[in-house]
């Protein structure tokens, strides 16, 4: 787990995988913390970054960051306060050893749609296994 300082508006997402990514089975992770009126992105990618959410958006809050490079978003609606993120890893033994990052964004929304405040949960650093 990469740490964060990031509070969003319902408190602190805390992300953690359900399933580890091994090959010819699914990767699963479950983020919780999502405030109710919010959306959320979960963007996961092979390297990491530190990009301040308020330079991608002016409703970035302090402290929340865009840990993982972005090869690949989903957006998802939260449920109860939480959001789950599930994908089939290929059976292909080249895949064993690659790096695989992922974190949650979450958009929060006013009454008339507007982006009240962006913030982000703590980030995962996996690697691809086979057994």
């Amino acid at each position: 787990s990469v740490p964060t300082a990031c509070v969003g508006p319902a408190g602190p997402m805390l992300l953690t995988a359900a399933y580890l990514p091994w090959i010819g089975s699914s990767f699963e992770s479950m983020a919780t913390g999502f405030a109710p009126s919010s959306l959320a992105v979960s963007a996961y990618g092979l390297a990491t970054q530190s990009l301040p959410l308020a330079l991608l958006h002016a409703a970035g809050l302090p402290n929340c960051d865009l840990l993982v490079t972005a090869e690949a978003v989903r957006l998802l609606v939260p449920a109860g306060g939480s959001a789950t993120l599930q994908f089939a890893i290929p059976k292909d033994l080249s895949l064993v050893g690659v790096r695989l990052h992922h974190q949650f964004l979450q958009g929060e929304f006013g009454a008339q749609g507007a982006l009240l405040s962006l913030s982000a949960s703590n980030a995962l650093a996996l690697t691809v296994g086979a057994f």
